[in-house]
């Protein structure tokens, strides 16, 4: 992946804090080096985890803004699903939010969660997305999927990846930064959703790949 001004990526996340955790570091490279990101959050996050504080679904929504503002600047969208029940939903219901974005954003890159992810609501986010991705013209994005720890490691199905992109030391550290605006979902190490995990799975990821650090991917479909 080289620079390129033209590059517009869309990351579509089940919950707050999902798109800091799978794309902070690509998404901090792509302002830096020239390029566009939106991020679309799927659900409010809070009121099945959290029923007794409803003041979280703002208080989540304040905190996406930041984290997105420090890596850079992005657009936000909230379709403010239900959290924990994207499976109770139609398909076209979720993925109505996605195709909208898409045709809006006219992204040239779409990321959403692997498929094989051990939250429900993560699944079904993959398979909207791959429904609002499908290949339609020589303008549809490449579509791609990443890992969120604490989710990809116990899922499903494995999640192999065959794309590594190079991240610099100022792009994780925004990516850890970003996550720090997630007050609610803070824990402290060996936690996944902690800053010295992120960091020691960038490190991981870029010894498999032979660069210093770096973020996984797999690529569903893309013209080559």
């Amino acid at each position: 992946m080289t620079g390129n001004t033209t590059r517009r990526l869309l990351v579509i996340a089940s919950h707050p804090d999902d798109e800091v955790l799978g794309c902070g570091g690509l998404l901090a490279r792509t302002k830096r080096e020239g390029g566009e990101f939106a991020v679309l959050i799927l659900t409010e996050g809070s009121t099945t985890q959290y029923p007794d504080r409803p003041d979280l679904v703002e208080k989540k929504e304040v905190e996406a803004a930041n984290a997105v503002g420090r890596l850079g600047g992005g657009e936000l969208e909230f379709a403010r699903l239900p959290d924990m029940a994207l499976s109770t939903l139609a398909p076209a219901e979720v993925s109505a939010p996605i195709e909208r974005m898409i045709s809006e954003f006219r992204p040239t890159w779409v990321l959403t969660h692997h498929g094989g992810d051990l939250n429900r609501d993560h699944q079904v986010a993959h398979e909207a997305t791959r429904v609002a991705c499908r290949p339609r013209d020589a303008e549809s994005p490449r579509l791609l999927t990443y890992e969120t720890v604490s989710s990809t490691e116990w899922g499903t199905q494995p999640f192999e990846p065959n794309v590594f992109v190079r991240v610099s030391e100022e792009d994780l550290t925004r990516k850890v930064d970003a996550f720090a605006a997630y007050e609610t979902e803070m824990r402290p190490a060996p936690h996944p959703r902690s800053p010295e995990t992120i960091r020691h799975l960038a490190a991981l990821r870029g010894s498999q790949s032979g660069m210093p650090l770096a973020e996984a991917y797999r690529s569903v479909w893309e013209r080559v």
